[in-house]
């Protein structure tokens, strides 16, 4: 498993992260912005391109507000894409989410992944996104949803994972600074977000294993 990500910024994510901004961004304030956001899409999509499933089957885990799913669906287009994620969670904004999200909205199935199976068949899908959801589960319901991820994939089916590093230099200067790497307010008025803020985070040992 490899578990080091070099930032790097692609342009064709760029252009997509542009494109699913909620409000209108330049590249230059991309750049400036959202690098750490960026390298991050951009090193998800490599990984898959990676995997040479030029077609088939993927799923978002934890949705969110669905800019990398929507990434995924624009970057990789032969893969239908689907969702799941928590119930109820755009209802405020239950307009704007579904304009935002075009037809991949009819493809975001609902379950407390905390505490729910997956709502899908096994062996339903060839690539699976597991991306900054890890450290806003309970500790105890992590091997669960791994186990669940499993159970959906595809036999010699891909998963690509990110979570933050509890060891990266912005938690340790926080923490020198007397504040919690934990903090993390969750703003519900932008699209009606509700969610577990970080509970736990993992070094990259402990994610790897």
């Amino acid at each position: 498993m490899n578990t080091e990500i070099t930032p790097f910024i692609d342009k064709t994510v760029l252009e997509a992260v542009l494109q699913a901004a909620d409000v209108p961004v330049s590249e230059a304030d991309a750049r400036a912005v959202l690098p750490g956001t960026v390298a991050r899409y951009s090193a998800i999509v490599r990984a898959f391109q990676g995997a040479g499933v030029a077609e088939g089957s993927g799923l978002e885990v934890g949705v969110g507000e669905g800019a990398l799913l929507r990434i995924l669906d624009r970057v990789l287009p032969r893969v239908r894409w689907s969702g799941v994620d928590i119930p109820r969670r755009h209802d405020r904004h239950l307009d704007s989410y579904r304009a935002m999200m075009g037809p991949l909205a009819d493809r975001v199935a609902e379950a407390d992944i905390a505490t729910a199976p997956f709502p899908f068949a096994d062996a339903s899908f060839d690539l699976v996104s597991f991306s900054e959801v890890a450290e806003h589960l309970p500790p105890n319901a992590l091997l669960p949803v791994l186990r669940e991820i499993v159970r959906v994939l595809k036999p010699g089916g891909h998963v690509v994972s990110t979570s933050p590093n509890l060891t990266a230099l912005m938690n340790r200067l926080l923490l020198l600074a007397g504040r919690s790497p934990f903090h993390l307010p969750i703003p519900e008025e932008h699209l009606g977000l509700k969610t577990y803020p970080h509970i736990h985070l993992y070094t990259a040992g402990e994610f790897q294993s």
